[in-house]
């Protein structure tokens, strides 16, 4: 398999790698697991996705609960289950929210808990199910994020 346009995409979004370790978000499988998200639902993705969340407020509010937004693309029933966003209707504050990677991180990580951090383990509590796919895109992000680690740990002892 072709590497190159995830070694494009992680280049692409190293400062935000750098960001969440410098904010204390440094564990790699749920940073990792963000950048596979963000991998597979572009932004112009996630904005079809904001309106079908207008829309479906309107037309279909059954269809909010399993509706997947965010970076993080974690359903909206749990962002309003641990109170990072007031109630299912979309507000303008709530798109903010939605768009913080901080933020995205911390609904990630409350979302797995304690779940087991082997990657099947992990996508499968995630996802549903871990695809080979998406298991391998996990897999280059995680192992590109601890390479990071690794060569700044040394770069500070130098």
């Amino acid at each position: 398999m072709n590497d190159y346009p995830l070694k494009v995409f992680f280049d692409k979004h190293r400062g935000l790698v750098f960001l969440f370790f410098k904010t204390g978000r440094a564990d790699s499988t749920i940073i990792a697991t963000i950048l596979s998200e963000m991998y597979f639902s572009p932004p112009k993705k996630r904005l079809l996705e904001y309106c079908m969340w207008l829309i479906c407020s309107i037309i279909y509010p059954k269809r909010l609960n399993s509706l997947s937004l965010g970076i993080s693309q974690i359903q909206l029933r749990h962002w309003t289950m641990h109170g990072l966003l007031k109630c299912h209707r979309p507000r303008l504050a709530s798109f903010f929210i939605l768009l913080n990677p901080l933020l995205n991180y911390d609904m990630t990580n409350m979302h797995l808990g304690n779940c087991d951090k082997a990657p099947t383990k992990l996508l499968g509590a995630y996802r549903g199910e871990a695809r080979t796919y998406h298991l391998r895109v996990y897999s280059y992000f995680l192992q590109e994020i601890n390479a990071l680690v690794f060569k700044n740990i040394i770069r500070a002892v130098a």
